[in-house]
C-alpha cells in the first residue's frame, strides 16, 4: 500500500529542516508532506521512485535546494494554496509528470537540471523560472506555463525538447483562452533543437520576448498567438535545415499591438516550403510594427520575407536588410500597400488599372505643374527613358572619399566620414553591455523624473559603463548600435493612470518617448509595471538616461527598477576603400578612412597595415593623431631612407610623443611598399577620434599614395 514518510504537524512543526537524507521506495505516496508547513528548509535530500517527492501546500517560505529526485511521477508538487517557494541547484531526473508543477504564488525555480523530465506551471501567480537547463529527448515542452499572471522565463537552456512534439513550443506560455492573462516575460533563452515552434505564447497581454536564441527548430522560431501589446526584439531564429513549416516570426489569431524590432531570422537551406522570414498569419493581427530586422536576401526564402495577409494590418519601418512581401492568401502579384487616411493604417489593396507611374487614366485634380514633375521623375527613374546612374553624377569640389549627406540646415553637403570613414567598420568584435538598479524602494513622483541608479547588477557588468559619479548615466564605449532596456514595478496594488517612458542622449536628445499605457483594473492584488526599448546608434561617450513617468495624481513606491545597455567593444577594426594622396606637403592630415571613435579615460593600443607607395624624394612619414590630452606613442616599420630594395626595412620608433611621426623609406612611383605601424593612446578627459596621420617626409610634387585595402585596428584595453 502507499504511504507518506514524512508528515510534519502543522504549528508544531513549523520551520523543520530536513537536511542529507535518501528516501527510496516504490509505494511511497508523498516522500515529504509540507502542509500547512511554514518556513521549511530542504537541503541534500534524496528522493527515489515517489508518486510525489515534496508536497508544498497551504503554507510559505519554503526552500529546497542541493536536492535529488529520480523517477518520481512530480519531484516538487506546489498547490495554489502556497506562497513563495525556492527550488534552487537541484536535479529532476525521469520524473513521469514533472520536475516541479507550481501552482502557487511567487515560486522560483533557479538553477535546476531537468532530465527528460518538464518544468510545469499550472496556473501559478507571479512565476520566475530562471538559469534552468531541460534536456534530453523530451516529448513534450521543456517549460509549459497555463493560466498564469505575469511568468518570467529568463536565460534558460532547453535541447532537444518536446520531440513528439506534444506542445506547441519548446517553451510554450498558455493563457488558456480566457480573458487575456497580464504580463510574459521570456529573456535570454537558448532553445536548440525542437520539433515544434522555440517559443510559444498565447492568451497573454503586454508580452516581452527578447534575446532569445531558437536553432534547429522544425516549426516557427518564435510564435505569438491571440496576445495584446508587447515586444519581440533582438531574437535570433535558424531553423533546421529541411523544416517544414518554419516561420522566423509567425503571429496569427487576435495578435495587436506588437512591436518586432531587432530580431535576426535566417531562413531554411532547401527553400521549398511556405515559409517567411516574418508572417502576419491572420486577418485579425493589426497594428504591428515591423523595423531594424535582419534576414537572408528573398531567394532564400520559399515565398517571401514579410507576408500580410489580407486583412491585417502593419508598419512597416526601414530594415537592417532590404525586404519584399511575399503573396498573401487571396492577393496577386499587382496588388500594393497603401496608406489609409480614414483608419490611420496601411492595407493592402488592388492597384489602380491604367499602367505605372507615368500612366494615368484621369487628369482630373492634377495640374500642369504636378503632370509636369510626376513625368519628369518617371523618366528619370530606373528603367525610364532618361534613367540617372548615379556614376554619371559630378561631385563638384567634393574630395575622392567624402560623402554626400544633410548639413542640418534643410540642405545637403560633402563631408568627410569621421568615426571609421567611407571605409566603414569591418568588425566591432564582441558585445559588452552594464545593467544597474535600485537597489531600495524609491518614490515616483506624479509626472514623473529621470532616474539615479546606485548599483551594478551582479554578473551584469562586462561594459563599464556606469561610474558612481555619475549615477544617472550608462556611458557607450564604442561607436555602433546600442540596445537600451529599462522598466519597474511598483508595490501599490492596482495603481490609476498611467506610465511612460523615454531615454534621453547626452542630457538633450530624446530618441524614443513610448505612448501613455493605460493600467487596467486587474484586482486588489495586482501591482503595476512597464518596460521600454530602443535600439539607437551612438558615438563612443555619449550617454544615455532614463525617465519613468506616471499620473496617478500622487507618488507611487517603486520596486524593481532597472536601466540595461548592450553595445560594441572590444576591438574596431576600418579599412580604405579608396586611394588617397599628398602631394607637395610635409605637414601631417588625418586619412579620410582610419579613423576611430575612442571613449574618454579609456586606453588602447593600435596597429596598421599601410598599402604605400611614392616617389624615393618624398618618401613618406605617418603617426597618430588623438583627443586633446591624450598621450601616447607610435612606431613605423618599414624600407628605411635611401631604400633601394624592398628588402631593405627599418624600424623608426618616433615614440616619445604622439605628435612625432615615425619615417619610411618609398621606391619610387607605381612601387607599392609595406608599412606596418603599432601603437599605444591612452585618451585624457576628451573622447574624439583616433586616426592616421600621414604625409610626405620631404614635399615632392611626385605623389605619395596610401592605397585602398589599407587597414587599422584599434583595440580598448582599459
Amino acid at each position: 500500500m502507499a504511504y507518506d514518510v514524512f508528515t510534519p504537524t502543522a504549528a508544531a512543526d513549523d520551520r523543520p529542516i530536513f537536511e542529507d537524507i535518501a528516501i527510496a521506495g516504490a509505494n511511497i505516496n508523498v516522500a515529504i508532506d509540507l502542509t500547512s508547513i511554514q518556513e521549511a528548509r530542504l537541503a541534500r535530500v534524496r528522493v527515489l521512485s515517489a508518486t510525489t517527492g515534496v508536497l508544498a501546500s497551504n503554507g510559505s517560505d519554503v526552500r529546497i535546494s542541493q536536492s535529488y529526485f529520480g523517477s518520481c511521477g512530480k519531484g516538487v508538487d506546489i498547490d495554489s494554496t502556497q506562497e513563495r517557494v525556492l527550488v534552487a541547484d537541484s536535479q529532476f531526473n525521469f520524473c513521469s509528470t514533472a520536475g516541479v508543477e507550481d501552482s502557487g504564488t511567487r515560486t522560483l525555480v533557479e538553477g535546476c537540471q531537468f532530465d527528460q523530465t518538464p518544468l510545469l506551471g499550472v496556473s501559478p501567480i507571479d512565476p520566475v523560472y530562471v538559469g534552468n537547463t531541460i534536456e534530453g529527448s523530451l516529448g513534450v515542452a521543456g517549460i509549459k506555463i497555463t493560466g498564469a499572471t505575469r511568468p518570467t522565463v529568463n536565460s534558460n537552456h532547453l535541447f532537444d525538447v518536446n520531440t513528439t512534439p506534444t506542445d506547441s513550443g519548446a517553451i510554450h506560455i498558455d493563457g488558456t483562452g480566457a480573458a487575456l492573462q497580464r504580463g510574459a516575460t521570456v529573456v535570454g533563452n537558448a532553445i536548440d533543437a525542437t520539433n515544434a515552434a522555440g517559443i510559444y505564447i498565447s492568451d497573454h497581454d503586454d508580452i516581452e520576448v527578447s534575446n532569445n536564441k531558437v536553432t534547429r527548430h522544425r516549426t516557427h522560431g518564435i510564435e505569438v498567438n491571440d496576445c495584446n501589446k508587447g515586444d519581440v526584439l533582438g531574437n535570433l531564429s535558424d531553423p533546421l535545415a529541411n523544416a517544414t513549416t518554419s516561420d522566423g516570426i509567425h503571429l496569427s489569431g487576435t495578435t495587436t499591438e506588437i512591436k518586432i524590432d531587432g530580431n535576426v531570422l535566417v531562413p531554411d537551406v532547401d527553400g521549398t516550403s511556405s515559409r517567411y522570414a516574418i508572417n502576419l498569419a491572420a486577418a485579425t493581427v493589426d497594428d504591428i510594427y515591423v523595423l531594424n530586422n535582419t534576414w537572408e536576401p528573398i531567394a532564400d526564402w520559399a515565398t517571401g520575407e514579410v507576408n500580410i495577409t489580407a486583412g491585417a494590418t502593419a508598419w512597416i519601418g526601414p530594415q537592417a536588410h532590404e525586404w519584399n512581401l511575399g503573396a498573401p492568401s487571396g492577393r496577386t502579384d499587382t496588388d500594393i500597400i497603401e496608406w489609409d487616411t480614414t483608419t490611420g493604417k496601411w492595407v493592402m489593396v488592388t492597384k489602380p488599372s491604367g499602367g505605372g507611374t507615368s500612366d494615368h487614366d484621369s487628369l482630373t485634380g492634377v495640374s500642369i505643374d504636378d503632370h509636369h514633375a510626376r513625368d519628369h521623375a518617371s523618366t528619370h527613374s530606373d528603367g525610364g527613358a532618361d534613367e540617372i546612374d548615379a556614376a554619371d553624377l559630378a561631385s563638384g569640389a567634393a574630395t575622392d572619399g567624402h560623402v554626400l549627406t544633410a548639413d542640418g540646415a534643410g540642405g545637403a553637403a560633402w563631408e568627410a566620414v569621421t568615426g571609421g570613414g567611407g571605409g566603414g567598420t569591418a568588425a566591432m568584435l564582441g558585445l559588452v553591455g552594464t545593467t544597474v538598479k535600485k537597489t531600495t524602494t524609491t518614490t515616483l513622483p506624479n509626472a514623473g523624473a529621470y532616474q539615479t541608479w546606485d548599483a551594478v547588477e551582479t554578473g551584469q557588468d562586462d561594459g563599464s559603463m556606469w561610474a558612481s559619479g555619475n549615477p544617472t548615466r550608462l556611458t557607450a564605449q564604442a561607436d555602433g548600435w546600442h540596445f537600451l532596456n529599462a522598466g519597474f514595478r511598483t508595490t501599490t496594488n492596482n495603481p490609476s493612470g498611467d506610465f511612460w517612458f523615454s531615454f534621453r542622449v547626452n542630457g538633450t536628445t530624446t530618441i524614443l518617448a513610448s505612448s501613455s499605457v493605460p493600467r487596467q483594473d486587474t484586482g486588489a492584488n495586482f501591482r503595476a509595471g512597464d518596460s521600454a526599448s530602443a535600439y539607437v546608434y551612438l558615438d563612443a561617450d555619449d550617454y544615455v538616461e532614463v525617465f519613468f513617468g506616471q499620473d496617478s495624481g500622487g507618488n507611487l513606491t517603486m520596486e524593481n527598477a532597472w536601466f540595461q545597455m548592450v553595445g560594441p567593444g572590444g576591438i574596431n577594426t576600418v579599412y580604405k576603400t579608396a586611394d588617397e594622396s599628398v602631394t607637395s606637403s610635409t605637414t601631417q592630415q588625418d586619412d579620410d578612412h582610419l579613423t576611430v571613435g575612442v571613449a574618454a579615460n579609456a586606453t588602447y593600443i593600435v596597429e596598421a597595415a599601410l598599402r604605400v607607395e611614392g616617389a624615393t624624394a618624398g618618401d613618406f612619414k605617418a603617426g597618430l593623431s588623438a583627443p586633446t590630452g591624450a598621450t601616447g606613442w607610435s612606431a613605423l616599420i618599414g624600407p628605411g631612407i635611401g631604400a633601394t630594395t624592398f628588402s631593405d626595412h627599418n624600424v623608426d620608433n618616433q615614440s616619445s610623443s604622439l605628435a612625432l611621426a615615425g619615417f619610411a623609406g618609398m621606391l619610387g612611383a607605381g612601387n607599392e611598399v609595406l608599412v606596418i605601424l603599432k601603437g599605444y593612446v591612452a585618451v585624457g578627459g576628451t573622447a574624439g577620434n583616433v586616426a592616421l596621420s600621414w604625409a610626405q617626409r620631404v614635399s615632392d610634387a611626385t605623389a605619395t599614395k596610401v592605397l585602398t585595402g589599407s587597414w587599422m585596428r584599434v583595440e580598448k584595453v582599459a
